[in-house]
């Protein structure tokens, strides 16, 4: 992201660190990039988000027509818009501030993985404060490193940019190449996690990287291979992660950690294909569940994965 610190011929700054064990001093956070996934500044126009949710909606829950529809699609609207409210006060955020606004379930079973020195790999889609959850899991699991595409100059990079200083991010730029995968492979080796969010192509960015078909609800998109093929490269545990937000009560924010996804069967593309399909189901419930948290406003054209029915 540019203005955020990381520069666009993949070298790093200085602020990046080395992956800490659990325990230490959280050195990153699990960032990929907000919501804003066609490059508008968060404070774009209503209408527009509520016609691109909306069209997301619509896919997802088939089962809704007319006002129904329509207030999932407010909903997920005013989510939207306090998305990045919530961002914009990261910064001011204490650590027992975030701990009162964020609950946290399965995160033992990760930690153990990490005590046993395998690496984590976080399955993420861009559903709830994920950058709050990120806050609030970094200093338990010794940092976090992540992937993210450069934004322009902007109001959205600069308000991206102090929510990830404040929280001690680690980002590795999506098109660092080489480097950036090295780092990768280097955090799990290493027993560390990696943190990445799946749902958002980038192919219209020319980054361009191997998907796999999955099915949301009544959606058919499409999920980033890289996490499961990190995974599978490093030995490392694959793990589907939530993050919904429900009520106004504290906690507000939920990190669900799934269990590890088994590893697949037969050759290398078939078992990435399972694994990545397997989180998909875990994230595709959580969506139902909380269709208003998920924000992606803009919806890839791709047919059914072979053998899932809408």
């Amino acid at each position: 992201m540019g203005a955020g610190g990381h520069r666009p011929d993949g070298t790093f700054p200085p602020r990046l660190g080395a992956h800490r064990r659990p325990g230490a001093r959280a050195g990153g956070l699990d960032r990929h990039r907000g919501p804003a996934d066609d490059r508008r500044a968060p404070s774009g126009p209503p209408r527009v988000i509520l016609r691109d949710l909306g069209r997301t909606y619509r896919a997802v829950r088939p089962d809704l027509r007319g006002p129904a529809l329509l207030g999932l699609t407010v909903r997920g609207t005013l989510a939207y818009g306090a998305y990045w409210a919530r961002l914009g006060t990261l910064p001011w955020l204490g650590r027992a501030q975030i701990d009162r606004l964020v609950h946290g379930v399965g995160l033992d079973d990760v930690l153990e993985g990490m005590a046993s020195r395998r690496g984590q790999v976080l399955v993420l889609l861009h559903l709830g404060h994920f950058e709050l959850a990120g806050a609030w899991a970094a200093p338990r699991l010794g940092g976090l490193t992540t992937v993210a595409e450069e934004l322009p100059p902007g109001p959205a990079a600069v308000l991206t940019a102090r929510a990830r200083a404040a929280a001690g991010l680690e980002v590795v730029p999506a098109g660092s190449g080489s480097a950036g995968a090295r780092r990768l492979l280097s955090v799990l080796h290493a027993g560390g996690a990696v943190a990445l969010l799946v749902d958002r192509d980038l192919a219209d960015r020319g980054m361009r990287s191997r998907r796999v078909p999955v099915q949301i609800g009544g959606l058919a998109t499409t999920f980033a291979a890289g996490p499961a093929e990190l995974a599978l490269a490093t030995g490392a545990d694959l793990r589907p992660v939530s993050v919904t937000t429900s009520g106004r009560g504290a906690p507000r924010h939920q990190v669900r950690f799934g269990a590890a996804v088994p590893v697949g069967s037969g050759p290398r593309a078939e078992q990435v294909e399972q694994m990545t399909r397997a989180c998909a189901e875990v994230l595709g419930e959580a969506v139902l569940r909380r269709t208003q948290d998920w924000h992606l406003t803009r919806l890839p054209a791709v047919a059914p994965p072979a053998g899932v029915r809408p």
